[in-house]
């Protein structure tokens, strides 16, 4: 199957959060790695590290204790627009696949059939695990929502909706946008049908009705989110777009485990499907999990964001 992907705070900043520099790339590439705090730091100065809203910093510095390591290239971080160009997929002229009508950065928008697929890139690239967009991308999203008018839209991110917080910039740089810029664009464009996202790590469907008049007829988007792979419950999800008679659209979601089995072999770990199942009883095992029992839970979803029809009126009947 065709493939595409959606650009996300671990491909662009280092542990998700902190932004690259140049002592940053010289270290990840260098021969020395850092192995402890520097004399006179205490474990707190990790915050700065794992900040969810920027700037955010590399604890180390100059007293940092290293240890040797060879130098490698290969772990330089990844330039913007390297992310795109590498990970096209060759199949991207499988029919199946759509036509892209529009690039913008790491963003894009995809025409398939009748729907128009838009990705955003909603990574702070100064830093912060939480997402925000520029100005120069709300543009870009508007231009593609008009020229998209007649079709379906659904637009996909790896931040959703409510992580959209990160609204930090330095002096010079454009500002940053948050939820309320994003959503107000999406809904004043009545073919947006769908928002698709991941970070959260969880099944999630919440429904954003559009303002006025429209809102009263019970227009709007759904915005759902699917459990990460690495972590439990370890599922994907498949979105069908479904018109239905009588003049609305259903969004038909299942979620999809993979098929692995539930005990593994360790003299068989060169098999895919035991690798897996190693993966599936440490997912299980979240260690996280023992001081917060509930987090499984809540990363499964309720039954209603796992396998369930959500439905809108047709913007287009």
């Amino acid at each position: 199957m065709p493939w595409h992907t959606v650009h996300g705070n671990h491909d662009a900043l280092l542990q998700g959060t902190v932004a690259p520099d140049a002592a940053l790339g010289l270290r990840a590439t260098g021969g020395a790695r850092v192995v402890d705090l520097a004399p006179g730091q205490t474990p707190l100065v990790v915050l700065e590290a794992v900040a969810p809203l920027g700037p955010a910093r590399y604890t180390d510095t100059a007293h940092s204790p290293t240890v040797p390591v060879p130098a490698d290239p290969d772990r330089a971080f990844v330039d913007d627009g390297e992310f795109t160009a590498r990970l096209r997929d060759p199949r991207d002229d499988d029919p199946r696949a759509g036509t892209v009508v529009a690039r913008h950065g790491n963003a894009w928008a995809r025409d398939v059939g009748e729907v128009r697929v838009i990705a955003l890139d909603t990574v702070n690239p100064h830093g912060g695990w939480q997402g925000s967009v520029d100005d120069a991308q709300l543009t870009w999203l508007d231009q593609q929502l008009t020229a998209a008018r007649d079709r379906y839209v659904i637009v996909t991110s790896h931040h959703p909706s409510w992580t959209l917080t990160n609204l930090y910039a330095p002096d010079g740089a454009p500002a940053r946008h948050g939820a309320e810029a994003v959503l107000t664009l999406l809904l004043r464009h009545p073919g947006v049908v769908a928002w698709c996202a991941g970070h959260v790590h969880a099944h999630s469907a919440l429904r954003h009705t559009a303002p006025g008049p429209r809102g009263d007829r019970g227009e709007g988007l759904w915005e759902i989110t699917t459990a990460s792979l690495v972590d439990w419950p370890q599922q994907l999800r498949v979105l069908e777009l479904v018109r239905e008679p009588g003049g609305t659209i259903a969004l038909v979601g299942t979620v999809v485990d993979h098929d692995a089995p539930t005990t593994w072999d360790p003299g068989a770990l060169d098999d895919t499907a035991q690798l897996g199942a190693i993966s599936r009883a440490l997912a299980a095992n979240d260690y996280r999990a023992r001081r917060d029992p509930v987090r499984p839970a809540l990363a499964a979803g309720r039954d209603g964001d796992r396998n369930a029809v959500w439905r809108l009126p047709d913007p287009h009947r």
